[in-house]
């Protein structure tokens, strides 16, 4: 009788210590997404000084598994300038996107597509070599695709314009003439395409 009991509790301390043994030797998994790493490794500049945030983003998009943050980090640069417009920032705007472009992080054509859509007056959605009547059937989509680009240039022209050169309450100079060019080329477009109507 005391054997089956003694043989009873050393085979329950047995399957007790065996139990604790294989929870304590469990590894927790933890996924990326759980944890947030990649999320906190390929994160935007959180600072509101701009050299700073642009230092911060080199770094982080120095990372190749960061590239494709990119766009957010973009914006996020383009945002903390919006908070402190000066003309020095197109300076450090032009600098970056050459950066990039140097890392191989974007290419060239997106480097130049991103500076014309923000910081020029040109529009990157007009066809460059085209004759308009060519493009009639086109002509709703592409100034649509126009008017979304005259939003990038009056985000672009707020964050480099002259504080002290031009009245900050109203629109930047800059963006009046992008968005006086998209009239024209509306009046030409609409005109042209009437005119192949007719024809």
């Amino acid at each position: 009788m005391n054997l089956v009991l003694t043989s009873a509790r050393i085979l329950a301390l047995a399957f007790l210590l065996l139990a604790f043994a294989g929870c304590h030797g469990q590894k927790k998994v933890v996924h990326v997404e759980d944890s947030g790493s990649e999320r906190q490794s390929c994160s935007v500049p959180q600072t509101l000084l701009l050299a700073e945030a642009f230092e911060d983003s080199r770094q982080t998009l120095s990372d190749p598994d960061c590239f494709h943050h990119f766009n957010n980090h973009f914006h996020a640069l383009l945002d903390i300038a919006l908070q402190d417009p000066k003309t020095d920032n197109e300076d450090k705007f032009h600098d970056y996107l050459l950066w990039v472009r140097d890392k191989g992080i974007i290419s060239s054509n997106t480097a130049r597509e991103y500076w014309r859509s923000y910081f020029t007056t040109t529009f990157t959605s007009l066809p460059d070599d085209y004759r308009i009547s060519d493009y009639c059937s086109r002509k709703e989509d592409i100034l649509n695709d126009m008017q979304d680009e005259l939003e990038k240039k009056k985000q672009g022209f707020a964050a480099i314009r002259d504080t002290k050169g031009e009245d900050s309450s109203g629109p930047p100079k800059q963006y009046l003439k992008a968005l006086n060019k998209f009239d024209k080329i509306e009046l030409v477009f609409t005109a042209a395409c009437k005119a192949s109507e007719m024809e």
